[in-house]
Parts: C-alpha cells; structure tokens; sequence
C-alpha cells in the first residue's frame, strides 16, 4: 500500500471528511500543515463550541489522531495542546470551570 492511499484509508475510517471543514482538511498533507493547522484551528472553531462535546471538538481531536496515527508525536502533541489553550480560553471567557480530559489523554 503506497502512502497516498494508508493516509486516504487513515482519514476515512477517522471520517475527517465527515467532521473537518474542506479547507481545513485540503492542509493535512501539506508540507507545512502543522504550522498553519495551529494557526487556523482556533480560528475555525470557536473556543464555545470546542469547550463541550461537539463536532467541532471531534474535528479537531481527528485531526489530532490523524497525526498520532502516523507517528507523528510533535505535531501530535502541539495540536492536542492548542486544543487545551483554546478549552481554557473557553474557561476564562465563561468564569466557568471547562472540562478539559479529552485533550490531555491524548497528550
């Protein structure tokens, strides 16, 4: 199986397709994906709708997941720990306590 196709397979059965915004979703492979993925996610998603479980939350865990999946553990780790600052962004705008588990599992 060539790399093309396991990456396919690997954002079909994380449904990517499903729960990431196309544009978003067109920067995985790229070559400096990492580094606007951290750029972009927080402005994609809203620090409300990724501080509960929702679909935006299931994106950007996928993505995550994505990484994790091809062992590729920095961009991993930097994704889940963007997600965590976004949560406690979410926190201190609410002065409400956000559960924060999801991300720091994966991290």
């Amino acid at each position: 199986m060539n790399s093309n196709s396991s990456k396919d397979s690997l954002k079909k059965s994380l449904q990517l397709e499903d729960l990431v915004p196309p544009d978003l979703l067109s920067l995985l492979d790229k070559r400096d994906a990492h580094a606007q993925l951290l750029e972009k996610l927080p402005k994609s998603f809203s620090s409300a709708t990724v501080s509960v479980s929702s679909a935006q939350q299931q994106a950007w865990e996928r993505i995550g997941l994505y990484y994790m999946h091809q062992n590729r553990f920095y961009e991993t780790l930097s994704i889940f720990k963007s997600l965590y600052d976004h949560m406690f962004l979410a926190q201190d705008e609410s002065i409400q306590w956000v559960h924060k588990g999801m991300p720091l599992r994966c991290i």
